[in-house]
């Protein structure tokens, strides 16, 4: 937590004064909280989820993002769906080539275990098309269990039925040799002036996990 603790603050301290204009807050109403890059349904009942990107100078970043169970909300912070996440990192172009570079902290209710997290994903784009490859290291307190995963994939855009969608689909190899499928789908709606994404994330793995779906709406403030 020390770690990604101290990127956050670091991050805040370079944030130029007129940042507001630019801190991105993004909320999503979903049915379930799926991490779709290791195929681990945290739960299948609803959730909100908040996310709080406060940039800084240098590329440099700040990120808060909250999740909260609706199945029992007066319940804070103790059920399965609960949970904070403190991120610090750097974004920048390299060449033709965006790096984002990150160290977190996932504070998790309810289960016993907290993930220290740190990871590096290279994009490229052509088009419409972006792929990626990154690497992830998680170390997960108190259990001691250390995790590296692989990942590859692309993001992708286009319009369907005059609808704009964004794709994102992701193969990830875990250090045990587990190997992940991941597809994130989003679109945009205007309901009245009001901008939502219907969101529908999915994943799947070579164990007979899954698969598993969870869909919902985004917000953008």
């Amino acid at each position: 937590m020390k770690l990604a603790a101290i990127a956050v603050v670091f991050c805040l301290a370079l944030v130029p004064a007129d940042a507001a204009a630019q801190v991105v807050v993004t909320t999503e109403i979903l049915s379930g909280y799926l991490l779709p890059e290791s195929n681990f349904l945290v739960t299948a009942r609803p959730v909100v989820q908040t996310d709080i990107y406060v940039p800084g100078v240098l590329g440099l970043f700040a990120d808060i993002w909250d999740s909260h169970q609706l199945y029992d909300p007066t319940k804070l912070f103790g059920a399965p769906g609960d949970e904070v996440d403190l991120t610090g990192g750097w974004i920048g172009a390299i060449g033709p080539w965006l790096l984002r570079a990150q160290a977190a902290w996932w504070d998790i209710a309810g289960s016993g275990n907290n993930f220290g997290d740190a990871k590096a994903t290279l994009s490229r784009s052509f088009g419409d098309w972006a792929p990626l490859v990154g690497v992830e290291d998680q170390y997960i307190i108190p259990r001691r269990k250390h995790m590296v995963y692989v990942h590859g994939g692309s993001d992708v855009v286009f319009r369907l039925f005059t609808l704009p969608f964004q794709e994102r689909f992701t193969l990830s190899v875990e250090s045990t040799g587990r190997i992940t499928f991941a597809d994130a789908l989003v679109t945009a709606l205007n309901l009245g002036g009001i901008i939502a994404r219907p969101i529908l994330r999915l994943s799947a793995d070579d164990q007979n996990r899954g698969p598993y779906a969870t869909f919902g709406l985004r917000f953008v403030l």
